[in-house]
């Protein structure tokens, strides 16, 4: 499960990545699709519903003590700390696209029916997307708000992407605990 929210997120920073080239380069003939690529990202809140019932359950318990190894008992006890740092930058992405990137896209007036076509493909009504906007992508990658809004963003994926590898690693951790207390 969070291997493909890992990918997804990879996915994401390299959409920022390509169109923050495009800022900086200009218009180029991928211009549309790298666009379109951010904006996907730009108003997706993405959330990892990782699942610790089990683990919730075993803590409130106070039964922890039925797992023998110390050091896999240390290592659960301390699993929420390493798994609420992705969920509070998740929460905190879902609250910049919430409050500050759709609030963008609505005064500049900048289609992103991509993005209803991205969640919902069988979507019925005809929504219109930046490629229905003639002069709509130039507009935009010449917009110091944009600019902004995508590095900022870039910024916070990046801090995110480390979160993903702290909770990899954490699992990985957990994992060879158990392994070393089966032996």
């Amino acid at each position: 499960m969070l291997d493909g929210h890992i990918v997804e997120h990879r996915k994401n920073v390299n959409a920022l990545e390509a169109v923050l080239g495009e800022i900086e380069r200009g218009p180029s003939e991928r211009s549309l699709e790298i666009v379109e690529a951010a904006f996907i990202e730009l108003l997706s809140p993405t959330t990892s519903d990782v699942g610790t019932g089990t683990l919730e359950a075993l803590l409130s318990s106070g039964r922890i003590e039925i797992i023998e190894n110390r050091r896999l008992r240390t290592l659960l006890a301390g699993w929420n700390g390493v798994i609420s740092e992705l969920w509070d930058d998740q929460a905190f992405h879902s609250k910049m696209v919430v409050e500050t990137n759709i609030p963008y896209f609505v005064d500049a007036e900048v289609p992103a029916g991509v993005a209803m076509r991205h969640w919902y493909p069988e979507w019925e009504p005809r929504v219109v997307t930046i490629a229905d906007t003639p002069g709509a992508i130039q507009r935009l990658l010449e917009d110091d708000r944009f600019r902004i809004l995508v590095e900022l963003r870039y910024g916070y994926q990046k801090h995110t992407a480390q979160e993903f590898d702290f909770v990899m690693a954490g699992i990985d951790e957990i994992i060879a605990e158990i392994r070393a207390s089966r032996d």
